[in-house]
């Protein structure tokens, strides 16, 4: 992570690799909150990145993986300051967002998120599978 001097709109961006475990979720959180308030960023905003994310890598925690899996249970975070926008991504390499889950739930948490954000769900650039949420926030004038 590289600060940037608390001006909204710097180059600066947020790169991890985690584990796809319960109790990395709060370390995502904390994370992509920190990059925020380095950025500058309002804090009403920071509040709707630090629950998108924390819907997002929810959802990765307990729908992209199963025991049949053999890819690398992780997920990436990223972010990055564009001039007029805060753009956040959480990929995974799992079984990809239309395969059934054996953690069933409402499904709003993914919904909330992109509700949060103008966003998208699409499949991971690798072949092999997966998703990539993409989340763009507008940044205020």
């Amino acid at each position: 992570m590289s600060p940037s001097g608390g001006h909204p709109g710097h180059a600066c961006e947020l790169a991890l690799r985690l584990p796809a475990e319960a109790l990395q979720i709060p370390v995502a959180r904390r994370a992509v909150a920190a990059f925020c308030i380095e950025s500058g960023l309002p804090p009403a905003l920071v509040d709707d990145v630090k629950l998108a994310v924390t819907e997002a890598v929810t959802n990765v925690v307990l729908h992209a993986y199963d025991d049949s899996s053999e890819a690398e249970r992780a997920f990436d975070l990223a972010a990055r300051l564009e001039r007029d926008a805060l753009l956040v991504s959480v990929t995974d390499q799992g079984r990809g967002i239309g395969a059934p889950s054996e953690n069933h739930g409402l499904g709003l948490g993914l919904r909330l998120a992109l509700q949060l954000a103008g966003g998208i769900h699409s499949p991971a650039p690798d072949a092999a599978g997966g998703t990539r949420l993409k989340l763009r926030f507008a940044l205020p004038a």
